[in-house]
Order: structure tokens, then sequence, then C-alpha cells
């Protein structure tokens, strides 16, 4: 059998999670670790991890050759979930890149072009929103398939592991609480990255508001701008984000 795989993720997407979860059962260890929002500083497995591309620059793409590996895309391709992962996670995580000790003006910048870049960059939806094999959105839907699955990978290369589901199950309940559930975004003009997703919304759809987003000084101000487009707003997410079986 061939260990010469690679599980390729995005960033915010559970990557890092899953990194450590498989360390956990190559070492038989039952342990939950104690993390905050991110699994980043946590062992990882022996099982090759990367990204497909990186932003070196907002105008500079790196794709990398995974050509020598299996590759097992772990993803989904719902944006709406995966921005909220990567603006609390990373951008506005005060252990990667800390943007929420910004102003808020830059803050709202950020996840705006974040939300933007998830719903529309064609390099995303090449490598992140296709040919998914180990499917993110099972962990909050149904995470006893999902661990099946991730059992046939694993089982598929020659790794020395134990094949605990318990432990899986406890570890998926344990992640979730870093993650923020949509449905409790969706709407809520009290929440910083539903404002910013509305405003990447209006800019994508060209949704007209005689509102100058460049002077905006504070939350109350862009809710109440964003406030006429509402319905519209949570329609066009729809299609954009899973929901939890809670």
């Amino acid at each position: 059998m061939d260990n010469q795989i690679v599980i390729l993720r995005s960033h915010g997407g559970g990557g890092a999670w899953l990194y450590n979860l498989i360390y956990h059962l190559e070492k038989n260890d039952t342990s939950l670790p104690v993390v905050g929002q991110s699994f980043d500083d946590e062992p990882t497995s022996s099982i090759r991890f990367g990204h497909s591309f990186d932003y070196v620059t907002p105008n500079t793409i790196v794709e990398y050759d995974w050509s020598k590996y299996r590759k097992i895309l772990f993803s989904t391709n719902k944006p709406f979930n995966l921005y909220l992962n990567e603006g609390s996670k990373i951008q506005l995580n005060p252990k990667i890149l800390n943007k929420i000790s910004l102003p808020f003006e830059e803050q709202f910048d950020t996840l705006t072009n974040t939300s933007v870049g998830w719903i529309t960059d064609p390099v995303v939806h090449k490598h992140y929103y296709t040919n998914i094999d180990l499917d993110y959105q099972l962990i909050f839907q149904k995470p006893d398939t999902f661990v099946d699955n991730l059992f046939s990978i694993l089982d598929s290369t020659n790794l020395q592991y134990t094949k605990n589901k318990d432990y899986c199950l406890q570890s998926i309940e344990h992640y979730k609480k870093t993650c923020m559930n949509p449905d409790t975004i969706i709407g809520n003009l009290n929440n910083l990255y539903w404002l910013a997703w509305c405003h990447g919304l209006k800019m994508i759809n060209k949704i007209p508001l005689a509102f100058n987003f460049m002077e905006a000084k504070s939350m109350d101000e862009v809710a109440s701008a964003l406030t006429p487009i509402q319905d519209e707003c949570i329609e066009l997410t729809q299609s954009l984000y899973f929901k939890w079986n809670e």
C-alpha cells in the first residue's frame, strides 16, 4: 500500500485540527488538546499535509506541485463557513495575524476582502471546491460518516494507527467548540463577520446603497447602512453555507 499521500486543505479549513487528530490516533493518545481558536501549535501526524496554493502578495500566487503524491482534498464548497473560520482562526486571531488589534475600519476591510475571495476567487474554486475526497461538511452534519471516510483513507496507506472512533467523535465535538455556528451569525447586525460578509455580497452583486463604506468608523454606521438589504443578503447566503446538525 502507498503511504505517499498528501492531505490538501485550505487556510482555516480544519486542517490543523485533522493533522493533530491523526497524530493522536498514531500515538493512541486519547487526550484532547487545550486550545483557543485554532490547533496550529499542536503536534502533527506523520501524514503529509499541505495547501494547494498561497498568495505571496495580494496579486502574486504560488500553486504548489504535489504531483509525486496521491492527493486527498479535505474541503467544502461552502464559502461562508470557510470565511468564518479564516476570519476568526487566522485574520482576527490574536495568536496568528492579530488583526483584531486594528481599528474597526481595517478589521471590516480585511473581512470584506476575505469574504469576496472565498466567494469569487477562481483559484479557490479550482483547488478547493471540486473533487473533494474528505468532506469537511460531514464533521458538522454526519460525523460518523466523516470518521468512516477518514479511516478508509488512512487504511489505504501503511500508516500504523488506532482506529478509535469514539475518540474521533469526541475530538470532533471539541473542534466544533472552536468554530462559529453560521446560523448564529446570519442576519445578526451586531456581528462584524456578518456585516463584512454583507458588504462583500453587496460589492459582488452590485447592490445599490447610498452609503460610502470607506468612510464608516463604527459597526453601528455599517449596520444601519446594510439594514435595507438584509433579506437579499440572507437569501444570497443560503446556497453558500451549510447548517450544523445539533
